[in-house]
């Protein structure tokens, strides 16, 4: 329902994603369950279709809520994917479970031969908005800038993204970024967000104005997202 997107980069996300031949791209995950499902069939869409010949998931080492992906959630959902009978799964169809084991069984290969991987920074899990990647997260930054385009997943990943400040929301979503869009070296940079509190940018102000005389609680109410873009050093290449 585009309605609900507060803003939209798809378009422009999609001009640098159909250029990439066997890229990297990385995701910076939020929710496991159902959410990280989706987040898996996408990488492996991307490989499949050769956009990307490298994944890396960043999950946290320690949950800030209950429901962030661990490197055990993931491995989990790859093993029960493979073998759903681990979870007693009932009323699958043979055809339903065969093709459940194969993409299970694939997963399981895209990891071993190194296509997947997966990188738990501490720094996930600190204090530090993600403007003191490039400071204070260096071996999280370093991984980054090897990436041709960096999703980050969910309301937490944002509000951190721009710092967690009372922003104007017409702010520039890049200029909230601050030192993780402006270093050179900067990969693509794709927020994916449920809005959840009031911090939000890159709001235009007709469309700002449109949504608080809708609901003066839009911005934290849990029924907007956006998809928003930081182009780094794709900028001008698209």
């Amino acid at each position: 329902n585009n309605s609900k997107i507060a803003a939209n980069d798809t378009d422009k996300i999609w001009k640098i994603v159909s250029q990439l031949k066997n890229g990297r791209v990385d995701i910076v995950l939020d929710n496991s369950g159902f959410e990280l499902l989706q987040d898996v069939l996408l990488a492996h869409w991307l490989v499949a279709v050769g956009v990307a010949s490298k994944v890396v998931f960043h999950p946290k080492r320690i949950p800030w809520y209950v429901s962030d992906v661990t490197n055990d959630d993931f491995h989990w959902l790859v093993n029960v994917i493979r073998d759903p009978s681990l979870v007693n799964a009932t009323g699958l169809s043979a055809s339903d479970e065969a093709a459940l084991k194969s993409l299970g069984t694939k997963w399981t290969a895209l990891l071993a031969d190194g296509t997947w991987e997966l990188k738990d920074e501490l720094f996930w899990t600190g204090p530090y908005g993600y403007r003191y990647l490039p400071t204070e997260g260096k071996d999280a930054w370093e991984e980054l800038i090897k990436s041709d385009v960096v999703i980050f997943k969910g309301d937490l990943n944002y509000r951190k993204l721009v710092y967690d400040l009372e922003w104007p929301v017409s702010t520039p979503f890049v200029d909230a970024l601050g030192p993780v869009a402006s270093d050179p070296r900067a990969p693509a940079i794709v927020a994916l967000r449920t809005s959840k509190c009031d911090t939000i940018v890159g709001i235009e102000p007709t469309r700002a104005e449109e949504l608080f005389a809708l609901r003066k609680d839009w911005t934290y109410s849990g029924q907007y997202g956006v998809i928003q873009l930081s182009p780094g050093r794709w900028t001008g290449k698209f």
